[in-house]
């Protein structure tokens, strides 16, 4: 999975550069990571992975296949897609998406914070999480909220490498290694 992130992050570098180009950085970085949006989740589709293999398959017959289904794009887009579809790169969509949204979150100075519970939490619950991450590290924090039963109880909370985690299953742990050492 890391091999296809490193071979995904150059592609979202050369998009954020192309969006950040042109004047309106929010507008044009919104356009982007919505229209590879789309186009990732074509890309995901198993058909779609099989159409991209096929010898016969031209790359611009591949960028067809994606802007049918995802819309029609900018000239620039369709030039982004014809030059993943030449170095046979489109699987990686998923990825140059994932990236891009991040490169777009750092340059509108939000955080993506992950929020996993043993439950799941209440509106004012998360407010107040998403109000400490804020106040931590003085920007808007994007709460992504899961539920995971194997925590037993309490939250365990990712900002990018950082992890808190103030779970039961943590805790006891701990305690486990304490008590063997």
């Amino acid at each position: 999975m890391a091999e296809r992130a490193t071979l995904a992050r150059p592609y979202a570098e050369a998009a954020f550069e192309v969006a950040s180009e042109s004047g309106a950085l929010a507008e044009n970085l919104g356009l982007w990571t919505g229209y590879l949006e789309r186009c990732a989740s074509v890309a995901q589709n198993t058909e779609a992975q099989e159409a991209f293999k096929l010898p016969s398959m031209s790359p611009e017959q591949s960028v067809e296949l994606i802007v049918s289904v995802a819309g029609l794009p900018t000239s620039e887009q369709r030039a982004f897609l014809l030059l993943l579809a030449q170095n046979k790169r489109l699987t990686l969509l998923p990825e140059v998406y994932s990236h891009l949204s991040e490169l777009a979150s750092q340059a509108a100075h939000v955080l993506n914070a992950e929020v996993a519970s043993a439950f799941p939490l209440t509106e004012d619950q998360i407010a107040s999480i998403s109000k400490l991450l804020q106040t931590k590290y003085g920007s808007q924090v994007k709460l992504s909220v899961s539920v995971d039963p194997e925590l037993i109880g309490g939250v365990r909370i990712s900002v990018g490498d950082e992890v808190m985690d103030a779970s039961v299953r943590e805790k006891l742990s701990k305690m486990t290694v304490a008590l063997l050492n």
